[in-house]
């Protein structure tokens, strides 16, 4: 996998688009995921199968993301996730960092070194945790969702179709998910799609 596209370097990239629920970053996502997905291989050679679907009467004018790798046969299994985060305000003075994975690290680190203090913590991020706002909850499984689609793309012989469904607003009432819903009868129909299985990308236990 070509290194701008691992799991990792994705999960920075959307990480750090602070998308916070309610806000105008959580608006702005939306076109800014689909103009990463459009540096894909294969949706720059397909641009028309990534969509962005509107939140109807939406007062912030939300959209959702659909990105379809398509293959042989209709089978299709669906990747979705949401990716509004909730606010950074109780990461303290970290806060201006909070968005910003590496660097919040590096500052935990020099922190927490020689302070007796949360030992555990500090072991963790020496031993290679990563930290930041949104980066468990949710853009890492969004971006895991993201590089599934390249690799799957990648295989010439690939057999069925993929498509990975980034929803706002999860984290106050899931009109995201609940208008996306509402539209992917249509489009399975359009794209000659029969969705036979869902994943939810939101990360639960190790």
């Amino acid at each position: 996998m070509s290194d701008a596209f691992s799991p990792r370097n994705l999960s920075l990239c959307l990480t750090e688009f602070a998308s916070v629920s309610g806000t105008a970053g959580e608006r702005d996502f939306a076109p800014f995921l689909r103009d990463v997905l459009l540096e894909f291989p294969y949706f720059k050679a397909h641009p028309d199968n990534v969509r962005l679907v509107p939140v109807p009467d939406d007062p912030l004018g939300r959209r959702s993301v659909l990105a379809l790798v398509t293959g042989e046969g209709a089978d299709t299994v669906l990747l979705t996730g949401h990716f509004d985060v909730v606010s950074a305000d109780n990461y303290g003075d970290f806060k201006p960092v909070a968005f910003q994975p590496e660097n919040l690290k590096a500052q935990m680190i020099e922190r927490l070194s020689g302070s007796g203090a949360f030992p555990q913590v500090l072991l963790d991020l020496q031993n290679g945790f990563l930290p930041g706002r949104g980066l468990l909850d949710m853009k890492s499984g969004i971006a895991a969702g993201m590089a599934v689609l390249h690799r799957f793309s990648q295989n010439e012989a690939r057999a069925g179709n993929l498509l990975l469904v980034a929803t706002p607003d999860e984290e106050v009432n899931s009109v995201g998910m609940r208008s996306a819903a509402v539209v992917l009868p249509d489009y399975a129909e359009e794209k000659g799609l029969s969705l036979r299985a869902g994943i939810n990308l939101d990360a639960i236990s190790d």
